[in-house]
Parts: C-alpha cells; structure tokens; sequence
C-alpha cells in the first residue's frame, strides 16, 4: 500500500512542480508518504535507531484515515457519521480512564 501512495505521489509532484505544496491535503499527503517510508529505510539499512523513533513514524500511518475523509466529504450522510464518531471520541477516553481508576481502587482495596 505505501508504494501505491509513493507511486502517486511522485505522479502529482511532476505534474503539479511545486505547486503541490500550496495544498494543505498535498503536504498532509507528503507527510504521510514520506515518514513511514523513511522509517523503512532506517529498519533496512539497520541504522541504529531507537525505538520510540520507529514507533512514532508508523503511528504517522494512522493519519492515512485523514485522507479517506477528503474523498467522501461530498457525502453528506458519511460526513455527519464522522462527525458524530470523532465528537465521541473524547467522551469514549474518559469513561476509559475512570473505568481504569475505579478497576486499579479496587484493585488496591482487595490486595490491602
């Protein structure tokens, strides 16, 4: 999959020259490509790096799901279920977070 997102990015950069940068999307897209592939490269060539830094580059492949968002922004419907799914995210961490106090209280009370 990284080559077919490589393939197309080299594609626009020839066919929009530097004029691919002005895009907010084209950088996004450039970010994503790029560190993943780059942290490939490292893996490869067995670089010493820590590893932290490679999990940190492939966390960057989650920000592909940015992109399927600005295909299907012109559907309305979609739109608003992302919407919806993105607004509860934050709810969805803190019931998680208290979820995991509450169970670690009990946890301490029933050791002790």
């Amino acid at each position: 999959a990284t080559f077919i997102f490589f393939v197309e990015l080299v594609l626009k950069l020839i066919v929009e020259n530097l004029s691919f940068f002005f895009s907010i999307m084209n950088c996004l897209d450039f970010v994503v490509v790029v560190v993943p592939l780059a942290g490939e490269i490292l893996r490869l060539a067995d670089v010493d790096v820590q590893l932290a830094v490679l999990q940190s580059l492939r966390l960057v492949r989650l920000v592909r799901v940015v992109r399927i968002v600005r295909f299907v922004h012109f559907l309305k419907e979609l739109t608003v279920m992302l919407q919806v799914l993105a607004d509860a995210v934050n709810p969805m961490i803190s019931f998680a977070g208290l979820f995991w106090l509450i169970s670690f209280a009990f946890s301490v009370c029933v050791v002790a």
